[in-house]
């Protein structure tokens, strides 16, 4: 092989994993889809084998009361008991979510009273980890590892017709797999989920 053709054939090949969704082999797509895989089974132990919950739960139960508070402001009235409440809600929350996967009633899941919102938005995410088990609706952007640990950049949509959103996941070595711990920017998919579920 000439010199020209080697430099080609090795152009391409650099160029291979920044093509989205191709050739890119990613720990922790895998922790998502076998996270999904668990929901569908309604094995929420098998849940919590891939994805840090206490930690996810903790993470969008501080986002739903930064909403709330930025909603209510001007009155005042959640001054000071957030320090009261969060780990309730935080318990609550999990609770929640631990029954609606084992119930198999996580696709049921209908804004009301009964459902806490910080449940309805982690439903929401969790729904998202299902996404890349349609090539069309998934497109990897970035996968960086260091050490045990995975940085995942993605752009995911529920649907054709659905927009993208930008996905960030970290997750670490477990064992033989690894398990999701972070989305560092789940505070823009939380805002975009809930303005999707908005009728």
């Amino acid at each position: 092989m000439n010199r020209q053709k080697f430099g080609i054939a090795l152009l391409a090949l650099l160029m291979l994993p920044a093509l989205p969704g191709c050739g890119v082999h990613s720990e922790t797509l895998t922790a998502m889809l076998n996270a999904a895989d668990a929901v569908r089974r309604q094995d929420f132990n098998d849940f919590e084998k891939y994805v840090d919950v206490d930690g996810l739960v903790g993470h969008v139960v501080d986002l739903t009361f930064s909403q709330i508070e930025k909603q209510s402001k001007n009155l005042g009235f959640l001054a000071g008991i957030e320090g009261l409440t969060k780990p309730v809600i935080v318990e609550q929350t999990k609770n929640q979510f631990r029954r609606l996967v084992t119930k198999g009633e996580i696709n049921k899941l209908a804004p009301g009273l009964k459902n806490l919102p910080s449940a309805q938005l982690l439903v929401g995410v969790v729904t998202l980890f299902g996404v890349p088990q349609s090539t069309d609706n998934y497109k990897i952007l970035d996968v960086k590892k260091s050490g045990n640990a995975e940085h995942l950049k993605m752009n995911v949509r529920l649907s054709k017709s659905e927009p993208w959103l930008p996905l960030q996941v970290q997750s670490e070595k477990v064992g033989d797999h690894y398990r999701i711990t972070r989305i560092p920017n789940l505070d823009e998919i939380v805002t975009q989920v809930a303005n999707l579920a908005k009728p």
